[in-house]
C-alpha cells in the first residue's frame, strides 16, 4: 500500500474512537493476596464453573481453535466456541438474552457501531487485564471495555496466474470496469464486517450508483470472509475483496495471489473482544481476555496473517505498519441507514443486477 499525500497517518485511537472517560476505580478486597495466589483463585473459580463461552467472529476458523486450545492447554479451563460473521453472532446473542439466556462470558466483533452499542446496552463490562500495558495505545478502550486481539486493512486480491500488476484492477473505482464482471468475490455485508465497511466507505466516497455499477459486474457474494481467498486461489474467481490477514498468510505459503497496491486504501478494522458483563464464569472471562492479548497468543495471531495488537510482535508478512498507511477513512464512515438497511439495499441491487 502507498502513502496518500495530504491524509492522515492511522491513530488507532481515533480508529476506535474512544472517549476520554475516566476508569472506574476498583474496591480493594478485605484481604489482599500476592498476584499468583489472586491468579490461582481465579482460575479455580474458573474451573469449578466448568467452561469458558466465548462467541467470536474471528476468522480462519483455525486460528480460533488454536487460541482456545491454548488457553485450554495452558489453564485447563475448557472452551465453548460460537463463530460467525460479527453481525450473526452478535444478532444471536441478543436473541438469547431477550429469552433470558446468560450463557456467554466474551465477545469479539469487529464492527465499532455494534461494540458500541452493546456498551450502551450494558452488555459489556469493564475490565483492566493483567498484561494491558504492552497493547498498542491506541488499540484499547479507555473505559476498560474492550482490547485489540489484532486488526486488519480492507485490501484487493487476484490471482497472479491470471492477472499481473498493470492488469489486475488499478484501484477501487476500477472494480465497477466492465472488463471485470464476472471476476469478483466478495462477502455478504449482511454476515461480514469486511463487506458491511466496503459498501460504508463507497457509498460515502461515490454513493450508492457506485454500487450499482459494481454490482452489474456480477459480484460472487459468499457468505463468510475466509471462504474468499482460497476461491481466489482456486481461480473460481480471481479477484477478491477482502481482509489483508487472508492473503498475507496464503502469500506467505507460497500461493499465486497479490494484492493490488492502491492509491486509494479505504480502511482498517480492528477485532476486539469484551468480557459481557453477567457472564457465568467471571474468572474465566478474565482469564481468557489476559490470555488472547498475551505475547504467547499474539504471536499465534500473527501466524495467522492479521495485526497484532501487542508492540513487540511484528507485522504480518507482506504487509506495512498500520502506522505508515494514509487511509481514506480510519473507521466505515456512518451512513444515513444503519447497517441491516444498508445490507438489505445491498441485496436488492444485487438481484435487480442480476436481471
Amino acid at each position: 500500500m502507498k502513502f496518500l499525500p495530504g491524509s492522515s497517518s492511522l491513530s488507532r485511537r481515533q480508529l476506535l474512537k474512544v472517549g476520554a472517560a475516566t476508569a472506574t476505580t476498583l474496591l480493594a478486597p478485605s484481604v489482599i493476596l500476592p498476584a499468583s495466589a489472586q491468579e490461582d483463585a481465579r482460575l479455580k473459580r474458573a474451573k469449578e464453573k466448568g467452561k469458558v463461552t466465548w462467541y467470536t467472529s474471528m476468522f480462519p476458523t483455525e486460528m480460533r481453535e488454536a487460541l482456545s486450545q491454548g488457553f485450554e492447554k495452558s489453564t485447563g479451563v475448557r472452551m465453548s466456541v460460537y463463530g460467525a460473521g460479527t453481525n450473526e453472532v452478535v444478532a444471536r446473542l441478543r436473541t438469547e438474552r431477550a429469552t433470558g439466556a446468560r450463557n456467554v462470558d466474551v465477545f469479539d466483533g469487529g464492527d465499532y457501531d455494534v461494540i458500541e452499542a452493546m456498551i450502551k446496552d450494558k452488555i459489556l463490562k469493564s475490565f483492566r487485564p493483567k498484561g494491558a500495558e504492552a497493547i498498542l495505545p491506541d488499540f484499547k478502550d479507555s473505559r476498560g471495555y474492550f482490547y485489540g486481539i489484532y486488526a486488519w486493512a480492507l485490501v484487493i486480491t487476484y490471482n497472479t496466474t491470471v492477472y499481473n500488476p498493470s492488469t489486475a484492477p488499478q484501484g477501487w473505482l476500477d472494480l465497477s470496469n466492465p472488463k471485470f464482471k464476472g471476476k469478483i468475490i466478495i462477502s455478504d455485508p449482511a454476515r461480514a464486517t469486511a463487506a458491511l465497511g466496503f459498501c460504508k466507505v463507497m457509498v460515502k466516497w461515490k454513493g450508492w450508483d457506485w454500487i450499482e455499477e459494481f454490482l452489474r459486474n456480477d459480484p460472487l457474494v459468499m457468505s463468510v470472509s475466509s471462504e474468499i481467498q482460497p476461491a481466489v486461489v482456486r481461480n473460481e474467481r480471481p479477484i477478491g475483496i477482502i481482509s489483508s490477514q487472508f492473503p498475507s498468510k496464503m502469500m506467505e505459503e507460497g500461493a499465486p495471489i497479490n494484492i493490488v497496491k492502491t492509491d486509494d486504501p479505504l480502511f482498517p478494522s480492528p477485532d476486539v473482544i469484551g468480557i459481557i458483563a453477567d457472564a457465568p464464569n467471571p474468572d474465566g472471562a478474565e482469564l481468557f481476555v489476559e490470555y488472547l492479548i498475551s505475547k504467547q497468543a499474539q504471536e499465534i495471531v500473527r501466524g495467522f496473517g492479521p495485526y497484532s495488537s501487542r508492540v513487540d510482535v511484528a507485522n504480518p508478512f507482506g504487509m506495512p505498519p498500520l502506522k505508515d498507511v494514509k487511509f481514506k477513512y480510519l473507521i466505515p464512515p456512518a451512513l444515513d441507514i444503519d447497517a441491516v438497511q444498508i445490507a438489505e439495499r445491498f441485496q436488492k441491487m444485487l438481484r435487480a443486477a442480476k436481471r
